[in-house]
C-alpha cells in the first residue's frame, strides 16, 4: 500500500497506512526509502524486493516478467503473489478517487 500511495502521490492513503505497515512488521527503513524515493530507486532486503519488483510493474501498467512472478510465488506464495496484485490495483483505484475528490 505504501508503494502504491507513494507512486500515486495519495497523501491520504500514505497516511493512514504508514501505522498499519509499522503493526505488520515493515522496518522502518523500508518504510523511509519508501518515502524518500518510492519502489524504482533502490533495492530492500528480503523478503520487500521481491514485491516491490511485481510492484514496479503493476504501477507501470506492465506484464509482470516471467522471472519476477516466479520469484514472487516462490517467496509468498501463489496466493500471496495474487494478493500483491490484486491490492495494488484496488489501491491504484483508490488513489485516483482520493485525487478526484482532491482527499489530502
Amino acid at each position: 500500500m505504501l508503494a502504491v500511495a507513494r507512486d500515486t502521490k495519495a497523501a491520504f492513503e500514505w497516511s493512514d497506512h504508514v501505522e498499519h505497515a509499522v503493526a505488520a512488521g515493515v522496518p522502518p527503513d523500508v518504510i523511509e526509502a519508501l518515502k524518500a524515493g518510492g519502489i524504482r530507486d533502490g533495492a530492500f532486503p528480503e523478503p520487500f524486493q521481491a514485491a516491490a519488483q511485481v510492484l514496479q510493474a503493476t504501477l507501470g501498467w506492465q506484464n509482470i516478467p516471467a522471472g519476477v512472478q516466479a520469484d514472487a510465488i516462490g517467496r509468498y506464495g501463489l496466493h500471496g503473489f495474487i494478493e500483491i496484485v490484486v491490492l495494488s490495483g484496488f489501491y491504484q483505484m483508490f488513489s485516483a478517487i482520493n485525487q478526484g475528490f482532491d482527499i489530502s
